[in-house]
């Protein structure tokens, strides 16, 4: 008895969904053997409670108090911020006993990464606010005066590279690492506000016997070259 070719059909269409359905299976099957995703290990910002730029802060008066104790400099931290952040002071000798000098150097400290560039030859500027710029610069005109008798104001930006949180602060056995570095620039004083942006040029590196220069000048009652 011959076969019905539509049951040859029948079959034979059986037979393909059944290999659909297996490969369908196997892929399955594949999909859900695959081994799990790697996971990222948290950043810096991750580790603790503190946003960004509580830690650029932070990290930035870390900076400063190191370079400031390496040169032999008392710095003290003002709680508020009304125009300046801190003082530097030089340390005196009288008869074996230390006490501050009388010619503080008042500074203004910010930390960016986004603010600070680099052009193409090498220059670092860094972009102010309104706002800090004109608190700077305001400060600075009534230190300066008629008589120039108070104390001046500098502005020191410690640069924090972008997308290098995990490599800001270095700790090993060998040494304490901190990343990238702080430069100081003295903005002269000006009762002229802006409403801007202003671009400043920073070409002077904040070291230890930088700041100890700066406060020699102060010292002496000299202009400021930064």
């Amino acid at each position: 008895m011959k076969s019905c070719p539509l049951s040859k059909t029948a079959s034979s269409m059986k037979d393909s969904s059944d290999n659909k359905v297996k490969e369908t299976s196997s892929f399955s099957d594949k999909k859900t053997t695959q081994p799990a995703a790697k996971e990222k290990k948290p950043g810096l910002t991750l580790w603790t409670g503190l946003n960004e730029d509580a830690i650029k802060e932070q990290i930035s008066i870390a900076h400063v108090t190191a370079i400031a104790a390496r040169a032999g400099i008392t710095i003290t931290k003002d709680n508020q911020d009304q125009g300046h952040d801190g003082l530097f002071k030089l340390v005196k000798s009288i008869n074996g006993k230390q006490r501050n000098g009388a010619f503080p150097l008042a500074f203004q400290l910010k930390a960016s990464s986004r603010r600070v560039s680099v052009k193409k030859n090498g220059d670092v500027t860094y972009l102010m606010t309104p706002d800090a710029y004109n608190k700077i610069v305001d400060y600075n005109a009534e230190a300066e005066g008629e008589q120039g008798a108070g104390v001046p104001c500098i502005l020191i930006v410690c640069w924090l590279h972008e997308k290098g949180d995990d490599n800001w602060v270095n700790s090993a056995q060998e040494a304490l690492t901190l990343k990238n570095c702080c430069f100081w620039k003295y903005l002269p004083g000006s009762l002229k506000q802006v409403e801007n942006n202003k671009t400043v040029a920073l070409d002077k590196l904040l070291t230890p016997e930088e700041l100890l220069r700066v406060m020699r000048l102060r010292e002496e009652n000299k202009k400021l070259d930064g």
